[in-house]
């Protein structure tokens, strides 16, 4: 059986044919690269390039899985590496028929493995300009390396840092060349770690009021462009942050989910393999190549929130009012919800079997925080319709839990609107031991399109005015509004409080974790916020991955929640454990397709991801942190909320350039 890889050709100059000498790697189990900046052992003078084994020590680089092939392009050297595996399976080689696949390979649309998954079954797809041409499926017991006597080859170890390429022409080997003697001319770029880089080309780009000339790299995780300037002016652009890529002769157009729109403009010979690259890569599929580039035995941050510990923590078994449920653990009662709920201990199963057929998405009403006098509950809306159906249940579970407050995050008008639909709002008449109140807080679609006026605004003379026909300011006031009502009842009126928008995952989430910002200091530390973030957004299931799509049920909710954690951060600036720069970061690590903490849509869909990703928790830095912290013993952060009080986050200023 042949694995066959090969890295395309970059044509900046001519040459018929050419093979490669460069360095590889395994890393981990079943973790093969091409790597310049590690240790080699390959490479023969042959018509085919033979992965060999290091016949002296009997070592070879043939892991026991294989899970994933990666490869790296040489820049502007206009080389092929093709690359061979050949395993012997049951003491018998396999070989498949590749006459079509290498004639592929010999043709400018040349094939590229797309897939290759090796469990107990070797299961391996080939393409050639994006359509499958061959696959082939193994059943695997033991294998070996297939021993090449009749082989030429030269095992060398290479512990230089750039890749060395031998040029060959007419079967005559010419002089090596580096890579950094082809490219000393376009300034150096830094990867990080899984970065693997797939072509390079000179470019002009601008940005704002800035233009500048330099070089633009692709690789698997971003566009990156590097001046050539003594300012180092360098812009990096996730595939995962990019909204729309629009092209002309000459020039690619870019806007991006953070609100930037960039220019690339590129000469047109080079244009077809920038698109031709950036057309293989999906920005979302970086995170696991970044989970790969790391010890399996690293902490990788999934451990920083543990519910029992959460609400031991928070003191909610020391009266004997609530209950650990574990009515979901595999997410059959509600899969948007955690597997582990808590609940009061006067609440039944079968009551809450009840009011989930009641509640929209089965979301019932759960708690998310307990305090020494007051709860603070979360749901979705009734499903009580335009004939006000009632659930009994739904109306003694308020009663039960001294639920005295039901807030509303919508506009009432949207709430009633929700009727047609059979769902709505809890009516005054059934529900006699609460009041309601609405918010006014607008859906998600007004909040992007407030978001997306904030455009480019920075640069304009006009920029007040912008910034007010946004309604950007209007909406943030709105959600400090609704917390801070939220944290009054609970502190001041020492009465539980029960928050839902629709569904219970936007608005919801919202409203929850910015009043216990008011009202527990340990969300205003750095390992406090993490815990929050991870309770009532991602357990909770908001949903991360469709609001950071290109699709009509994107918008920036989280970013939204960020810039009002700010405000109250200006207002209380020693109360905060980390820093605005830590909210910065979270603002661009939402989109930067790197961390499994945002990939997810739920606490289910996210155990799918954990043990082959980063958790962004694991990131910590010097300016993460307030170095004025002092821990404070308010029962409460009495914020100002009307608009006068606030102010344009400057993180809407980070890709300003002068």
């Amino acid at each position: 059986m042949n694995i066959w890889i090969r890295v395309p050709t970059i044509k900046d100059f001519s040459i018929e044919r050419a093979i490669a000498q460069t360095n590889i790697k395994t890393e981990d189990v079943g973790y093969l690269s091409l790597n310049k900046e590690q240790a080699a052992q390959v490479i023969g003078k042959n018509e085919q390039w033979i992965w060999c084994i290091d016949e002296a020590s009997n070592e070879g680089w043939v892991p026991k899985s294989m899970s994933k092939i990666t490869t790296v392009i040489i820049p502007r050297l206009g080389a092929n590496i093709d690359f061979r595996v050949t395993l012997t399976i049951k003491n018998q080689v396999h070989k498949f028929n590749y006459q079509q696949e290498m004639d592929a390979f010999i043709s400018e649309d040349f094939g590229l493995f797309t897939s290759v998954e090796w469990t107990d079954t070797l299961y391996i797809v080939l393409e050639a300009s994006h359509r499958v041409i061959s696959t082939k499926k193994y059943d695997l017991t033991d294998f070996k390396v297939e021993k090449q006597k009749n082989c030429i080859f030269e095992l060398t170890n290479f512990k230089r840092s750039s890749a060395t390429i031998i040029i060959e022409v007419n079967d005559t080997e010419e002089k090596v060349q580096s890579v950094e003697e082809k490219s000393n001319s376009l300034p150096s770029i830094n990867l990080i770690s899984g970065e693997i880089l797939r072509y390079t080309c000179t470019a002009a780009a601008t940005s704002g009021l800035v233009s500048q000339t330099g070089k633009l790299s692709i690789t698997n995780y971003r566009f990156l462009y590097t001046s050539s300037s003594k300012y180092d002016y360098v812009l990096s652009v996730p595939h995962y942050a990019i909204d729309s890529l629009l092209v002309n002769i000459g020039q690619i157009t870019i806007s991006t989910k953070d609100l930037r729109t960039i220019d690339f403009y590129i000469n047109q010979e080079y244009m077809r393999y920038v698109l031709d690259k950036y057309s293989e890569l999906t920005g979302m599929h970086f995170c696991f190549d970044y989970h790969l580039a790391f010890s399996t035995f690293q902490d990788f941050g999934w451990t920083i929130y543990d519910p029992e510990r959460e609400f031991t923590r928070m003191g909610a078994f020391d009266s004997n009012l609530y209950k650990r449920l574990d009515i979901n653990q595999e997410y059959k009662f509600c899969e948007s919800y955690p597997s582990i709920l808590f609940q009061p201990v006067s609440i039944t199963t079968d009551e809450l079997e009840i009011i989930a057929n009641f509640r929209s998405k089965r979301r019932i009403p759960t708690v998310t925080w307990v305090g020494k006098a007051s709860s603070l509950f979360r749901s979705s809306q009734p499903c009580v319709g335009v004939f006000y159906s009632r659930c009994k249940e739904d109306e003694e579970y308020m009663a039960k839990s001294g639920i005295k407050y039901i807030i509303d995050a919508r506009p009432k008008v949207s709430a009633r609107a929700n009727k047609v639909k059979g769902k709505g709002f809890e009516h005054s008449a059934y529900y006699t031991s609460c009041k309601m109140y609405f918010m006014n807080i607008p859906n998600i679609h007004k909040i992007r399109a407030s978001y997306e006026a904030l455009k480019n605004i920075t640069t304009r003379d006009d920029f007040l005015m912008l910034l007010n026909n946004s309604k950007w300011m209007s909406y943030i006031k709105n959600l400090l509004t609704a917390a801070k009502a939220v944290a009054d009842f609970l502190v001041y009126q020492r009465a539980s409080v029960l928050v839902h928008c629709s569904d219970g995952w936007d608005r919801t989430s919202q409203i929850s974790s910015l009043a216990q910002i008011l009202i527990d200091p340990f969300y205003r530390t750095f390992h406090g916020f993490q815990v929050l973030v991870s309770k009532d957004w991602i357990s909770f299931g908001h949903k991360f991955r469709d609001r950071g799509s290109c699709t009509s049920d994107s918008s920036p909710i989280f970013v939204q929640f960020l810039d009002a954690v700010y405000q109250i951060m200006r207002q209380y600036p020693n109360d905060f454990q980390f820093s605005n720069s830590y909210l910065m970061f979270l603002a661009e690590a939402v989109y930067s397709g790197k961390y499994g903490t945002f990939m997810a849509d739920s606490e289910k869909n996210l155990k799918s991801f954990s043990d082959k990703t980063v958790s962004v928790w694991k990131e910590e830095s010097e300016d993460f942190f307030n170095p004025n912290y002092n821990q404070s013993t308010a029962e409460i952060l009495n914020i100002k909320t009307q608009v006068s009080s606030l102010t344009f986050w400057d993180y809407f200023y980070k890709w300003n350039v002068n």
